[in-house]
């Protein structure tokens, strides 16, 4: 499901200093439900002037090839992707690893059903806590504003992406119950 912080979660790791200084090559890529391999490839190896497939495969794969390599596919919609895209990731001893976000539980199953992460969306109360935190800067929400508050959290259903982006527009209005 979208929005339930998937990408969220793959970017903290990607970007954590500690994770990446132990891969030699690092590559994040959205990979999206129209995927285009050559795009996807182009985007990986930060070249716009190849345009074959073929050579952007075999470039990529002498890039990673006997390095350590961390590679994040975001937003991968279909096995037939992965399909295109695996053949270029060659297989070695180094302990490369790859992280890809889906929001198809059959592709996620597919890929690595031991190694797979399902994002469950935010209960009520979790919702509240991230919004009024959120909202207040991590003060106490006033008396006042709690129910509406709560009320707000609920209807963003668990969704980490709609409580994130209801806080930006609640911390820059009128804290004030008619608002």
């Amino acid at each position: 499901m979208g929005g339930s912080g998937k990408t969220t979660l793959a970017k903290k790791v990607y970007e954590d200093l500690e994770i990446r200084k132990k891969f030699e090559r690092c590559y994040w890529v959205t990979v999206s439900q129209d995927h285009d391999v050559r795009k996807i490839l182009q985007d990986i190896l930060d070249d716009k002037n190849t345009y074959e497939i073929r050579d952007l495969g075999t470039k990529l794969y002498h890039e990673i090839f006997n390095r350590r390599y961390f590679i994040v596919l975001d937003d991968l919609w279909s096995m037939e992707a992965w399909e295109e895209l695996a053949i270029r990731f060659p297989e070695n001893t180094k302990r490369s690893r790859i992280i890809v976000t889906t929001r198809d539980f059959t592709v996620a199953g597919s890929l690595s059903p031991a190694y797979s992460h399902k994002m469950d969306l935010l209960d009520e109360e979790t919702s509240w806590d991230l919004l009024s935190k959120q909202v207040f800067d991590g003060e106490d929400c006033p008396d006042e504003l709690q129910d509406i508050g709560r009320d707000i959290a609920r209807n963003c259903k668990g969704l980490s992406i709609s409580i994130i982006t209801i806080c930006g527009l609640l911390s820059r209005s009128d804290r004030t119950p008619e608002y």
